[in-house]
């Protein structure tokens, strides 16, 4: 990556210069307008010939743009247009502002990234803003320094196979911009789509420019015979300006991915929480201990029974062998939390609800494929040294909280996203059959002696009275959320 240098000489006829200028502000002949842009493209190479920016001149005091989406276009070593020279006031300032790719239309609104962005479609995604204030009328350059405002992802691939294409799927395409402000943020509606990544090096390193945002990525590769494998990595935090690296091995059976890096302009850095982590480890965050397991960050608490729970409705999701579905009904042993509105969400354009509520499970998917026999302690889909709570443990907490308006208003933290969530955390197996009476119903280690998963409830009463209960369950088709222990 390079930093790059122009100077841009915008000279125009007499005529042009006052067709583009307000009444009142007509332009010299004299001092041109310089810009000296620093700037890394998409790329990594200077400008291309014909490459355009949109120029806007606002005149301090001023409400309307002195000039306002001028064309430059590169030519050579310059960028030259129909641009002007400068007003004749040397005494008053200016704001400059720029933004690329230019839009005849004017300065954008929304911006889209290309779905395929092999050659050209690559640095079409690329969209940059620059500004300046405080600039007077002068023959020196203006220097500006231009920004990425979307992320890059990077896809480094090691392999024997042959490779013939790449794709980056869960991400949004789209982007409210604000040239003025040099922000971008998602729509309100948002659809996630599939970007064919540029292929910087064949079969081993291609890319992909994105909108920045939280998403769960999906890598598929695809082989020369036209099969193909991929891999999901959970919740990516792609940020504005940064470049992210994707290392994936990749056997025709499986691939493995771990990400990592960030450049702003492009900068380097973490992704956060994103990495393909599976291992577990304590930390202590910002706001109290934590346990980051399959690259999320969890709360945990310990409670007045002595033992520490996960704060948190538990998110893991291999993204192999498991198949996460709307609808309880059909069996996949994986669904998606329930919104506001007793909703199924989807898991792309809702990632970062499905992170705040967790996933739901069916016994078996809990439990790590099979049922447990007995009353011993399972460690199921928990992290290690983490299991499924088992009867004893629970009625250990309702002893140290009899009522569950204790537990609600204990360090435990009784929140929607925490251990209460009277939207997400139980689903019925029929499709349309969510539950919002029940707040919580977690999936625990025992079994009954008909050989039936116990669940742990807390309910509400239609009074608002709280109460504990225990349910039991051979279904496939019921979706309960996990709350795991920690091991003593």
């Amino acid at each position: 990556m390079k930093n790059i240098s122009r100077i841009i000489a915008v000279t125009a006829a007499a005529v042009a210069a006052i067709a583009c200028s307000p009444e009142g502000h007509a332009p010299r002949r004299g001092d041109a307008i310089v810009i000296d842009p620093a700037v890394t493209r998409a790329d990594e190479l200077n400008f291309d010939d014909g490459d355009k920016i949109g120029l806007t001149v606002v005149r301090d005091g001023e409400p309307a743009a002195w000039l306002e989406n001028v064309p430059l276009t590169c030519s050579g070593a310059l960028f030259t247009g129909d641009g002007l020279n400068w007003y004749d006031d040397a005494s008053v300032a200016s704001s400059l502002r720029a933004y690329y790719p230019y839009d005849a239309s004017g300065e954008p609104s929304s911006f889209s990234v290309r779905e395929d962005q092999r050659g050209s479609g690559f640095t079409a995604s690329d969209l940059m803003i620059g500004s300046k204030s405080g600039v007077k009328p002068s023959a020196e350059a203006v220097t500006m320094l231009f920004r990425h405002m979307l992320a890059r992802i990077d896809v480094d691939m090691t392999t024997r196979e042959t490779i013939s294409q790449v794709t980056v799927s869960g991400t949004s395409l789209d982007a409210q911009v604000d040239v003025a402000a040099a922000t971008v943020s998602l729509p309100a509606v948002i659809s996630r789509r599939s970007i064919t990544a540029h292929e910087v090096e064949a079969g081993k390193s291609y890319c992909a420019i994105t909108v920045p945002q939280s998403a769960e990525l999906t890598f598929t590769v695809q082989f020369a015979d036209g099969t193909e494998q991929q891999c999901t990595m959970r919740q990516a935090e792609l940020a504005a300006g940064h470049r992210y690296t994707a290392s994936l091995t990749v056997e025709k059976e499986k691939i493995e991915v771990s990400m990592s890096g960030q450049i702003e302009g492009w900068e380097d850095e973490e992704l956060q929480p994103g990495d393909s982590d599976t291992g577990a480890g304590d930390d202590q965050g910002q706001d109290g201990p934590t346990l980051k397991y399959d690259g999320v960050s969890y709360p945990v608490a310990t409670l007045a029974d002595g033992r520490t729970w996960l704060a948190a409705n538990l998110a893991y999701y291999d993204g192999g062998s498991m198949r996460i579905s709307s609808t309880p009904g059909d069996g996949s042993g994986i669904w998606f939390p329930a919104d506001d509105g007793l909703n199924a969400v989807t898991g792309a354009d809702n990632s970062a609800f499905v992170l705040e509520h967790g996933y739901l499970y069916n016994s078996a998917t809990a439990h790590g494929g099979s049922l447990a026999q007995g009353s011993d302690p399972v460690q199921g889909i928990c992290p290690d040294g983490w299991h499924l709570p088992t009867r004893a443990e629970f009625e250990a907490l309702k002893a140290a909280y009899p009522s569950p308006e204790q537990l609600k208003a204990s360090e435990f933290g009784f929140t929607a996203s925490t251990f209460i969530n009277a939207t997400g955390s139980y689903r019925l197996g029929q499709a349309s059959g969510i539950s919002s009476a029940c707040d919580m119903l977690f999936w625990g280690s025992d079994v009954d002696s008909s050989n039936k998963v116990i669940c742990f409830r807390i309910m509400t009463s239609t009074t608002g009275s709280m109460s504990y209960s225990e349910y039991s369950t051979d279904s496939s088709n019921y979706a309960v959320a996990v709350r795991c222990i920690k091991n003593q």
